[in-house]
């Protein structure tokens, strides 16, 4: 079976074969816009992908595409030989087609046709019909704005979910939901979406029901109208762009808060302000973390500045105890909070929210991502006391809340790059314990 080689044309002798066979297949109609000539220009001028296909050594499909201007792109010539149709080769194409238009800088795609389900599948839209023939686009969206919808259509479903989820789903699986939120917020998995929906298509006969006759159309309120040289904003695009503006500012705040707490506490950790560990503890530290097999190189520091239990390092991470609060315990509850904080190092919720840090920093105007960082807080924190408490008795597990909620009086302000016992949700944890 022979490959498919497509092609981006570069040479005036291949223009000429696969104007050749274009002219074959459509015909030579309007051969001021689409003639040797005009596409002869294009050529020469480098900015539209002008692209056609090759297998058994000969020309099988073309597209050619002219620029209106430098942000619409029209396709001109859609040919296939009748031999090589239905193979996936024009889809191919078509793909390969739109990867170059892009890297050209152009914003959307438009083209006229009857070949209403093939367009579809591809991912265009009719926008407007004339002549009875549908006029389709494919606008190239900001990608960073397609992965933030995708990540919030998640979280959104997740709050929504909730009060079901809480009663029959696990702690394990709802905090794994909010992982996946914040791939799809990470990764461009929308780029991927016609590749998977023509996976489906493959499984399932006729898996949608696609209305052809839909018109698309374009809310001028909200668009961005540049005609001969002038720049119009639309009413309604003032006050989303003043939306932005005020989330931006309010994001970068939030974001400068963190970054001088982080400050603040990599100070400290650097500086001497950590004492020697009683070797009663460090027995202790070495049993749970034996009991809970944790291979990973972890340290433990005696604080006298810090008032909560916390863990901070993803690649050497600490536990860093509070030294008048800790030793007033006893030992039960010492070796509650240890196994706390290996819970959270074995969980690796540091390196989850450091990516959780990363999605603010991306997503900085889209609110969904706040929540998203607070859920994810609160899910691992509920996924610790989980692992801590599931094999205690009533009794045990009281005391356990009590324990909650006494070290949730302290001071828990450096806590933003750390993971730990308690924070300002205790209520939640100590109403599911």
């Amino acid at each position: 079976m022979s490959t498919v080689n497509m092609k981006e044309i570069q040479t005036e002798q291949e223009l000429k074969e696969v104007l050749e066979f274009c002219y074959n297949i459509l015909g030579t109609n309007n051969m001021e816009l689409y003639g040797y000539d005009a596409w002869h220009k294009r050529f020469e001028e480098g900015l539209q992908p002008l692209v056609y296909a090759m297998k058994d050594e000969k020309i099988v499909s073309a597209i050619l595409g002219r620029a209106e201007n430098q942000d619409s792109l029209v396709i001109g010539f859609v040919a296939c030989h009748e031999n090589y149709r239905k193979q996936g080769i024009t889809k191919a194409l078509l793909s390969y087609f739109e990867d170059l238009a892009r890297k050209k800088g152009f914003k959307y795609i438009t083209l006229g046709s009857e070949e209403d389900a093939f367009y579809e599948k591809c991912g265009y839209q009719v926008i407007f019909q004339i002549h009875d023939q549908n006029i389709f686009q494919k606008i190239f969206y900001h990608m960073p704005f397609v992965m933030s919808l995708s990540g919030s259509i998640i979280v959104i479903l997740y709050k929504l979910s909730y009060p079901f989820a809480q009663k029959y789903f696990s702690l394990a699986w709802r905090k794994m939901l909010l992982k996946i939120s914040l791939v799809f917020y990470l990764v461009p998995i929308p780029m991927f979406k016609y590749t998977i929906l023509s996976c489906v298509h493959k499984l399932f006969s006729n898996p949608f029901i696609l209305n052809s006759k839909k018109v698309w159309s374009i809310d001028l309120n909200y668009a961005i109208n540049m005609e001969k040289g002038n720049t119009f904003l639309g009413s309604d695009l003032l006050l989303v762009l003043l939306f932005i503006f005020c989330m931006g500012l309010f994001s970068f705040i939030i974001v400068m808060k963190q970054i001088k707490q982080y400050v603040i506490i990599s100070h400290t950790l650097s500086s001497s302000v950590f004492n020697e560990v009683p070797q009663e503890t460090r027995d202790l530290f070495e049993n749970v973390k034996q009991k809970l097999d944790i291979k990973q190189n972890v340290s433990l520091k005696y604080s006298q500045i810090h008032h909560t239990p916390m863990t901070i390092g993803i690649f050497s991470p600490s536990i860093i105890l509070p030294q008048d609060e800790f030793e007033k315990l006893d030992q039960t509850h010492q070796l509650y909070i240890l196994m706390h904080e290996f819970i959270h190092i074995k969980n690796r919720d540091l390196f989850i929210n450091l990516l959780a840090l990363l999605v603010l920093a991306i997503h900085w105007y889209n609110p969904i991502c706040y929540l998203l960082y607070f859920e994810l807080r609160v899910a691992s924190e509920l996924k610790c006391d989980y692992e801590v408490v599931k094999d205690l008795n009533d009794n045990q597990r009281q005391q356990y809340s009590y324990l909650l909620i006494e070290l949730a009086t302290q001071d828990c302000k450096e806590r933003k790059y750390s993971v730990g016992f308690v924070n300002n949700s205790v209520a939640v944890y100590v109403d599911c314990i």
